[in-house]
Parts: C-alpha cells; sequence; structure tokens
C-alpha cells in the first residue's frame, strides 16, 4: 500500500489510505519586484534564495466504528505533532526525502453515508529542496 513515513512511522500504521499529494517541482524565489508611479511593469530586485514549499498529502481513515475513527484520528494528530522538522519519504520517490512539519490543523471530514470513513488533508511546510537519501 502506497503512503508516506513521516517521522520514522509510516501512514499504514494507522491504516491510513493514501489517495494523493501535490508536490512542487521547484520552489518560490524569493524576488521582489518594485512598481513605480507612473512607469509600466515593475522593476525586479533578483534573490537566488528559495522560499519553503507546501506539500498537499490527502488520506482516508476507514474504521469499524465512529469511536474508532476518533481514537486513530488522535494517534493521526500525535505522530503528526512535532517541535521541529522531520524526514518526510513518499513511497513512490523513496530515493528522496523532504524536511516537512505539519503547518495546519486537521479536520476530518466524514462522508455522509459512511460516518465511520474519513477524508483529510496535510499541509506540509518543507525546506525548499528534496534530499538524496
Amino acid at each position: 500500500m502506497k503512503g508516506i513515513t513521516f517521522n520514522s512511522v509510516h501512514s499504514s500504521s494507522f491504516g491510513l489510505i493514501y489517495t494523493g499529494s501535490k508536490r512542487p517541482i521547484m520552489p518560490e524565489l524569493k524576488d521582489t519586484y518594485v512598481d513605480i508611479p507612473h512607469r509600466d511593469g515593475s522593476i525586479l530586485i533578483p534573490d537566488k534564495s528559495a522560499k519553503d514549499i507546501t506539500i498537499e498529502v490527502y488520506f482516508l481513515l476507514n474504521k469499524n466504528s465512529v469511536q474508532e475513527l476518533y481514537s486513530t484520528a488522535r494517534q493521526i494528530g500525535a505522530w503528526l505533532t512535532t517541535n521541529d522538522r522531520a524526514p518526510l519519504i513518499f513511497d513512490d520517490d523513496p530515493n528522496y526525502y523532504y524536511m516537512g512539519k505539519a503547518s495546519t490543523n486537521i479536520t476530518l471530514e466524514q462522508l455522509a453515508d459512511f460516518e465511520e470513513i474519513a477524508e483529510f488533508t496535510v499541509n506540509f511546510r518543507c525546506e525548499p529542496y528534496p534530499f538524496r537519501r
């Protein structure tokens, strides 16, 4: 089963179903653009340093009861809570890893007809470039 490893724990440990991700292929640069009154366009002040990237990871969680769903969700929250960035590795790209930190709150969206199934997105704020393993 495809998934991710974050903070040395694989997502399958929680029964998570990895449904996809959005991974930028290049970071945004810290260029500055200055607008001058009465002048067309802007002046570019280039900066070769890069901003952090955000990687979105999508999951489904399917449990036998709503109570089990929320119990597991709390365990997932503990897994994703770190003080510092930790390695983020994708099963479909195992030769590289990102140093990231879960950066937003996570909300379970229960599917209307199936209360014990929920989907959610985890946003990781990562260093601009992946590292080779």
